[in-house]
């Protein structure tokens, strides 16, 4: 590749274009593109991978069964810059992918596809880059049964699971650091409630401790709190006020962090906190294929979180024209545990003061049994 263009592409980075966030554009085979991918080919040839991934300087992330990470030091800030502008430039596109536009989208020839995003939609220096891969194998159902695939199938029921019956007689019997470290390892949509400095952060910070280390995590977050020591996590930054210039569009809003999030293979989201319309886009986020997920809002106890969840779903122009039952019904069958969280006014001590966990109250409406 002439080192002019390889020059021109990066010096040009701010005028290239962007793709729009609702859809993948599909790349032509080109050779900047190709030459700032040549670093990935390794795995790329490897029909075992799925996923590849960098979070920060040097170091790819790569899923087969599970994630690994390799130090690849030509991999940085700045070759990832290169291969969003190219892929960006040979869009064609009218806006470009710069700070007012930080999320980009692509498909390559061989349909993988790749999600970038730039400041200010992640954190300062860094670039987070996502590259599925389309799975190659194709395997008859007999192999599939033949490899342990079917092992264990039952048919579905509506009956109460044995983690749920522990998880019921943890909090029964009053043992909440057990039932809440388990809460999460079993995987459960939890929601913290309370008011303005009654401990949320600090909360879902400590249950995050209780994550498998090699699990993906990405934030969602307006100012980052959540500092996390598992090694594999992006934290996306959101601004609902921020418009781009000369728009009353955002830059980036939680709505567009949320629907980037499912593009770059999340094993966990954390919301931090829900103020509007994106609880509707949390909670599909939640029911397609993610569970697990940790959030806040605000609410003097569970009844008035959820309750709170309505009208923010409601704040959407999708979700204004749902049915208020509907709604209802999406939330108690998407949100596992509220746990309401309170600051003594006389002490000053935060407590957890009440925990909602209700799976019988889930599969009756699941049934159609009960409206909640």
């Amino acid at each position: 590749m002439n080192s002019t263009v390889l020059k021109s592409l990066e010096t040009n980075l701010g005028t290239a274009g962007r793709f729009p966030n609702a859809e993948y554009v599909p790349l032509q085979d080109d050779a900047a593109v190709q030459a700032y991918l040549a670093p990935y080919e390794q795995w790329r040839e490897d029909p075992r991978v799925t996923e590849i991934a960098v979070n920060n300087d040097g170091r790819v992330w790569v899923y087969t069964n599970q994630w690994d990470s390799y130090n690849v030091p030509q991999i940085n800030q700045h070759s990832l810059l290169s291969l969003g502008g190219a892929i960006a430039t040979y869009t064609n596109s009218a806006q470009g992918w710069n700070a007012a536009y930080p999320i980009l989208s692509g498909s390559l020839k061989d349909n993988s596809r790749i999600q970038l995003v730039m400041e200010p939609g992640v954190l300062r220096g860094h670039v987070s880059f996502t590259l599925r891969q389309p799975s190659r194998a194709r395997i008859s159902l007999k192999e599939m049964g033949e490899q342990g695939m079917f092992q264990g199938t039952t048919q579905s029921t509506f009956a109460i699971k044995p983690h749920e019956k522990e998880l019921l007689s943890l909090v029964k019997s009053g043992k909440i650091i057990e039932f809440l470290t388990k809460a999460v390892q079993y995987r459960q949509n939890i929601v913290l409630s309370g008011a303005t400095g009654s401990g949320k952060t600090t909360v879902m910070k400590a249950l995050v401790d209780a994550i498998d280390p090699g699990e993906r995590i990405i934030t969602i977050e307006d100012a980052h709190e959540l500092s996390l020591t598992q090694p594999n996590v992006v934290h996306l930054l959101y601004d609902n006020a921020k418009m781009r210039p000369g728009s009353d569009t955002p830059v980036l809003s939680a709505k567009d962090a949320l629907l980037s999030c499912l593009r770059m293979k999340p094993d966990r989201i954390l919301l931090a906190e829900m103020r509007g319309s994106e609880c509707l886009y949390f909670l599909r986020a939640a029911l397609s294929g993610h569970p697990g997920t940790l959030t806040s809002c605000h609410g003097e106890n569970p009844a008035m979180a959820y309750e709170q969840m309505m009208m923010m779903v409601k704040s959407d122009p999708v979700g204004a024209g749902l049915d208020y039952n509907v709604i209802k019904r999406l939330i108690h069958l998407t949100v596992d545990i509220v746990v309401q969280i309170e600051v003594d006014r006389h002490t000053g001590q935060r407590r957890v003061v009440e925990i909602d966990y209700n799976p019988q109250r889930k599969y009756a409406i699941a049934q159609g049994k009960d409206h909640a």
